[in-house]
């Protein structure tokens, strides 16, 4: 088995690990046979690149999260997506999380049962939707690195519950910013750059994301140097979560293919 860019792909290559919708659905099962229309359709959902198999590289390690699951975390994640948008709509903050903080508790258990988590890393890239696959994939990673740093299980949930839900602020973007091909003006920058707050006001009154994981969601674009934003904190004053949180993000960001960027091979993105 073999990770492949996209671009490389030819007619009779086996897949193998399923694609999934944004919506949760199997777009392809692995030990499909690719063929020139498989090829096209995989190219137009945007997906940067899959694991194929390759019987001169011996190395078939199951995925981390089952494809099941991972239908399931990526629908319930867009889901809370969706019910902030709607909250935002009638301008109020009520969110109901209990799904989402049940699929985060169920990967917190997976996660601290493995002992080779590295292998991991990138195996469940595989779906045509950024937003929600973005979320849980930094999720996925953090707490990765959170086990290395040996959290509790508590911390790792909150660590958690702030990965997945970091970017939620974007709702409250324009669409037409978020997608946009080419540069973004000033104005446009700065929109964007309200969506650690708009996040973090939408979950105040959510019992179920702490202030550490609502810390992330505020936090995720402060850098160490202090040039971050939306308050510019450096150094320590950053919370640890999003110390995690932060480079994953970008990280993740890198190996996704985006309007406005073509993706990064995952080693690639490592030496960014």
């Amino acid at each position: 088995m073999k990770l492949i860019s996209t671009e490389k792909l030819k007619s009779g290559m086996i897949v193998a690990r399923p694609i999934i919708s944004d919506a949760g659905i199997l777009l392809l099962n692995s030990d499909v046979i690719l063929n020139e229309r498989l090829i096209e359709l995989i190219k137009r959902r945007g997906i940067p690149f899959l694991y194929v198999k390759d019987d001169r590289i011996d190395t078939d390690v199951k995925p981390l999260i089952s494809p099941d699951d991972t239908a399931k975390a990526v629908y319930v994640i867009k889901k809370a997506f969706d019910q902030a948008l709607q909250s935002s709509l009638r301008r109020s903050s009520q969110m109901n999380l209990e799904l989402l903080d049940d699929i985060v508790s169920g990967i917190v258990e997976i996660i601290s049962r493995q002992n080779d988590l590295i292998v991991h890393l990138i195996d469940i890239k595989n779906a045509d939707s950024y937003t929600f696959q973005h979320s849980l994939q930094v999720m996925t990673i953090s707490l990765m690195i959170g086990k290395s740093l040996d959290m509790t299980k508590n911390q790792l949930h909150n660590l958690g519950m702030g990965a997945v839900l970091h970017d939620i602020g974007k709702v409250g973007i324009p669409k037409s910013i978020l997608n946009k091909e080419g540069p973004l003006t000033e104005e446009e920058r700065s929109i964007v750059r309200q969506h650690p707050r708009i996040g973090f006001e939408f979950l105040q009154d959510c019992p179920l994301v702490w202030p550490t994981a609502r810390s992330v969601v505020l936090q995720h674009h402060e850098k160490w140097d202090g040039s971050g934003y939306p308050r510019g904190l450096a150094g320590e004053d950053i919370h640890i979560y999003s110390r995690i949180v932060t480079p994953v993000n970008v990280y993740d960001a890198l190996i996704s293919k985006r309007p406005y960027q073509e993706s990064m091979l995952p080693h690639q993105a490592y030496y960014y």
